[in-house]
């Protein structure tokens, strides 16, 4: 498994999307086919315009978390770089990213294609097989537990962004979703299945930067349970609670506190943040990528 520290190489992270860009096609040609009915009949359907599946609380409560995120985010870069965490908080004010994030959902079936996503597609769920040379030469996902119904930018920016690092970004990026799109079209090309109307390499482009915002705003929240050391923070909680006097039993029948619960949140965060220089420098980093981005 790759280190989520380094992160991916060009051959790594092509290879990756070339196997995604299949998934996502053949999905495509199954839900134009099929029709929408095949998500009551075959599959769990996870979707956020879907009530019965994603009550308006939850989403709420998600839109909660990564406002918060951006906001520890912004509070961070205070410390290490003051000008970069007053754009931050300027370009992306922590009180609009759930509508932020909701642009991207939303564009599925109004700007985009629907298709079936991994969820969770980075490094961490990638099996990758290596020839005698040590060149990648296969790969295996895992961890579905987040597959839905979504359109493809989901799994593209959440990908690029949790799994390669700004410097293989600047020499690679055009070329990894070259191979993507690629990949893509030879898929529905071998079962005899159009392109969706208007889906192009020029496209591709155009749609992945503009939601880069979206997916920094999801990195606030994704870069510090990612590269942060858990065991420094667990350790640090309990020093915290031993000094406070603070019993360590609970009620587990006991309903969460939404206070304490918000609270909760931002300690681990910060946290995550403190013990961890990678994820400091990795936020620092995509964050003045992305919001300088021409």
């Amino acid at each position: 498994m790759p280190s989520v520290f380094v992160g991916l190489s060009y051959l790594e992270a092509s290879l990756i999307l070339k196997e995604q860009a299949k998934f996502h096609a053949y999905s495509y040609a199954l839900i134009r086919y099929q029709g929408e009915q095949l998500f009551e009949e075959q599959f769990y359907r996870l979707d956020l315009r879907n009530k019965r599946d994603f009550r308006e609380e939850k989403l709420e409560a998600w839109h909660f978390m990564l406002a918060t995120s951006v906001d520890i985010a912004v509070d961070v870069l205070k410390r290490i770089n003051p000008k970069l965490a007053l754009q931050l908080k300027t370009e992306i004010p922590p009180e609009t990213v759930g509508k932020l994030y909701s642009s991207l959902t939303d564009a599925t079936d109004k700007l985009l294609f629907p298709c079936i996503l991994h969820g969770d597609l980075w490094s961490n769920n990638c099996l990758l097989k290596y020839d005698k040379e040590g060149k990648p030469c296969g790969v295996k996902f895992v961890d579905f537990q987040h597959t839905r119904r979504g359109n493809i930018f989901e799994d593209l920016v959440y990908f690029i962004l949790t799994s390669t690092t700004t410097e293989m970004r600047s020499q690679h990026l055009c070329k990894v979703l070259e191979d993507y799109f690629q990949s893509f079209e030879a898929a529905l090309e071998g079962i005899n299945v159009e392109m969706p109307i208007g889906f192009s390499l020029g496209f591709l482009f155009d749609n992945f930067n503009r939601y880069l915002r979206w997916g920094l705003s999801y990195m606030c929240f994704a870069i510090p349970l990612q590269l942060g050391n858990p065991a420094d923070v667990y350790k640090e909680q309990a020093n915290r609670k031993k000094q406070n006097g603070v019993d360590e039993t609970y009620d587990t029948e006991a309903e969460p506190n939404p206070e304490t619960a918000g609270n909760d949140l931002k300690e681990n965060l910060q946290l995550m943040f403190e013990s961890s220089l990678p994820a400091r420098q990795r936020l620092e980093d995509i964050t003045m990528e992305i919001l300088n981005r021409k």
